[in-house]
């Protein structure tokens, strides 16, 4: 709900969107790596509309610098 990583994901693998909200649930509770899981899939998943991820953009902007 916070970036949409959870309904990307659902919709590339055709499951419900609840069932991966719940393993994120599970792997934050029980491991404690469903946060960082989530985070590092925001920055690497491409938003809807876009042909880049926010890491890719940043990469490119920041290599371009040099």
């Amino acid at each position: 709900m916070v970036a949409g990583v959870c309904v990307g994901l659902a919709e590339y693998f055709g499951v419900d969107v609840n069932l991966v909200r719940l393993g994120f649930g599970i792997f934050s509770v029980f491991y404690g790596l469903g946060v960082l899981i989530y985070l590092i899939a925001w920055a690497i998943l491409p938003e809807e509309d876009q042909d880049g991820s926010i890491l890719g953009s940043f990469l490119h902007k920041f290599w371009s610098g040099f």
